[in-house]
């Protein structure tokens, strides 16, 4: 069913949980709202007004040692909220969509979607690391795929769908992340004066980081989703015929995927000598590659991608397809 809006971490898995707000954490969302009704979409709106996630509901989980942690901040700034608020658009919107049966797809739209039978996720990691072995560098794959089968992850267990949640919660956090950028630079543009204006390169800087650190899921999520449904389609093709046949589930696919690559394109050509990103298992951060000490860069990014290119163009063909029909 479509739902249009016109009114209105992310590196480890999170844990919600519910807690009352400190003073700190009530300031942390007052900026992030400030900016949110002068600049972001109807849809970044309305699912920070009705699903705001800031860091006092949810833990970080280290997955070398197991421990919870809660990001605590001394200090609270508009720069600081601002390098973070693809993050808290990103667990809003997990918060608003509620558990892979709703994916938000455009600026002013979201779609309910029935889940069909699925498979849990980590059952496809093997496959993907013999297609392409370089996969296991992308911390994407470590976190939302190469998992136990019994991990009880959204990502996971909820199959396909889960993939498509994460996919479009970063779809949404980026593309909260661009529109601030773009804004505040433009903002810095028009300033004479030259306090406002080094204001303004800072926080722009901030959140334009933070759209370029996330660009990459819209590689990697895909990878992800073709190798889903080419494992399905050899050993369970009933559950592929389920999927492939789940209308709804393929024009918010088509839909997201084309807002999400030109997302991604425009994002690249604004950032290019910053393409090459690493993930340190260690800190569990993605840092930009100063040219050393790196093992996941733009271009294992695209070989992995390039393999599942011919399959994802038929997909998309037929998501299209969907898409058109029903208009």
């Amino acid at each position: 069913m479509k739902k249009s809006m016109l009114l209105v971490l992310l590196l480890s898995p999170i844990l919600l949980f519910p807690q009352e707000m400190s003073k700190e954490n009530q300031e942390f969302k007052d900026i992030v709202m400030k900016y949110a009704y002068q600049y972001l979409s109807p849809m970044h709106v309305k699912v920070l007004e009705e699903s705001y996630s800031g860091p006092e509901r949810y833990f970080s989980i280290n997955r070398e040692t197991g421990e919870r942690y809660r990001r605590i901040y001394d200090e609270i700034s508009d720069k600081i909220v601002l390098g973070k608020i693809e993050v808290g658009v990103h667990e809003s919107t997990h918060l608003f969509c509620g558990g892979g049966n709703r994916f938000i797809v455009s600026p002013t739209e979201y779609l309910d979607v029935q889940k069909t039978e699925v498979i849990r996720t980590s059952l496809i990691a093997n496959d993907m690391i013999n297609r392409n072995n370089l996969i296991q560098d992308l911390q994407l794959f470590n976190l939302y795929i190469n998992l136990d089968y019994n991990q009880p992850q959204g990502s996971n267990t909820w199959g396909i769908y889960g993939l498509m949640d994460e996919y479009c919660a970063y779809y949404n956090g980026v593309s909260a992340a661009w529109i601030l950028y773009k804004e505040l630079k433009k903002e810095q543009e028009l300033s004479s004066n030259d306090s406002i204006l080094e204001c303004y390169h800072m926080r722009a800087y901030s959140v334009g980081i933070a759209a370029l650190g996330h660009m990459d899921a819209f590689y990697e999520f895909n990878s992800f989703i073709a190798a889903y449904l080419i494992y399905t389609q050899e050993h369970h093709p009933n559950i592929y015929d389920g999927i492939i046949n789940n209308t709804e589930f393929l024009r918010a696919y088509a839909i997201v995927t084309n807002n999400y690559q030109k997302l991604a394109e425009d994002i690249q050509k604004e950032f290019p000598e910053n393409r090459m990103h690493w993930y340190d298992k260690m800190t569990q951060k993605l840092e930009m590659n100063e040219g050393a000490g790196v093992n996941l860069d733009w271009k294992e990014v695209k070989s992995i991608y390039n393999d599942y290119i011919p399959f994802l163009e038929e997909l998309r063909n037929i998501a299209n397809k969907h898409l058109l029909t029903k208009k």
